[in-house]
């Protein structure tokens, strides 16, 4: 009888713990979906759109992440690659080529490369690193 009394209370608290746990890192990734970093550089969605306006390629309408980078100053942007990551750490790595041809869709803040797969695409960016 005391061990099941003991094992409920400790299920209890490893719940109470797992759910704040949870709770915390949703906040976090809600307020990181403010701003986005490049290159080093933060940036919050608004200013990005209010500089670069929207851009359409294909049947796709976004922030040309092409031209925000140039603008950062990166010396040779085309001599990097760039890992971009999510908020949930999802990350992909593309050549400068693709970013060319790449808009960040302003609804979901996800890359959109038309011509490459749709697991290419990174949702709720927060980085975009040149490595």
């Amino acid at each position: 009888m005391n061990l099941s009394r003991t094992l409920g209370i400790l299920a209890a608290i490893v719940l109470a713990v797992s759910f704040s746990t949870l709770a915390f890192n949703s906040m976090k990734a809600q307020e990181s979906l403010g701003t986005v970093e490049i290159t080093g550089e933060e940036f919050t969605w608004e200013e990005l759109e209010e500089e670069y306006g929207l851009r359409t390629i294909g049947e796709h309408k976004g922030l040309p992440l092409s031209d925000i980078v140039n603008d950062t100053g990166l010396e040779d942007p085309d001599k990097h690659q760039y890992r971009i990551t999510g908020v949930d750490g999802y990350q992909k790595t593309v050549k400068w080529k693709d970013m060319l041809n790449c808009v960040i869709d302003m609804g979901e803040k996800r890359t959109v490369f038309p011509h490459l797969p749709k697991a290419m695409y990174v949702r709720d960016v927060v980085e975009i690193e040149a490595v």
